[in-house]
């Protein structure tokens, strides 16, 4: 199979039915695969797929959950902002994003080697849950834990971009499969304990305090 079908596999398997997106040459692979999994909604302009989706998982309820697809370069730039929103207000947001073949990514000190490049797995760091840049196929653990975590144990946006040939490589889904964990994420916290603990510092206290928001 090729490995954007494997990845579209995977995205069904935990619940993905939806996908908002803005077309590009470098999620050709991603897009051929997906078009067949999922139901694919074409939006103007990347924001707007990030909205979608943000809305689409607060909202849903039995209809499976959404993620956005976006191009590299300028495609990834245009979500950042939704990105970003997600990240401050703990919502759930799946970002794929396409890039340039593994052969052609920037070397520092360069600032672009490929079509439309952007280091969009350091743009985004610091607003995301986890942001990952594939260079090679991974196997499903590894892919699944990243996408998991989008939700558990905080929600918030999970961005994996994927080379172009690594898209339209040939795998062995399989093996690829092979050892999995059923445990991919950490479960929520238990915060019995500490809103018990709060309740009684409430109660003890004469003259409380409660600062509410920031």
């Amino acid at each position: 199979m090729k490995y954007s079908s494997v990845l579209a596999c995977w995205l069904k398997e935990e619940g993905y039915t939806t996908c908002f997106f803005v077309a590009g040459g470098a999620i050709m692979h991603l897009l051929d695969g997906f078009r067949e999994v999922f139901k694919c909604i074409p939006v103007v302009h990347e924001h707007s797929a990030g909205v979608c989706v943000e809305h689409y998982n607060e909202c849903r309820k039995t209809n499976g959950k959404a993620f956005a697809l976006v191009t590299t370069g300028p495609g990834l730039t245009n979500i950042v902002t939704a990105i970003a929103g997600c990240y401050v207000e703990h919502r759930e947001l799946l970002v794929i994003a396409g890039q340039v073949k593994s052969s052609d990514l920037l070397v520092y000190p360069q600032r672009q080697r490929g079509v439309q490049e952007i280091d969009g797995k350091n743009l985004v760091r610091t607003i995301t849950v986890k942001s990952e840049c594939l260079t090679k196929p991974i196997n499903k653990n590894d892919f699944v834990s990243l996408v998991r975590r989008a939700s558990l144990p905080h929600p918030g946006p999970i961005m994996i971009e994927v080379c172009l040939d690594v898209q339209g490589m040939d795998v062995d889904e399989e093996k690829l499969s092979q050892n999995i964990e059923n445990n991919f994420a950490k479960p929520a916290e238990n915060f019995d304990e500490k809103f018990k603990c709060l309740r009684e510092m409430l109660k003890s206290s004469r003259r409380p305090l409660i600062l509410f928001g920031g």
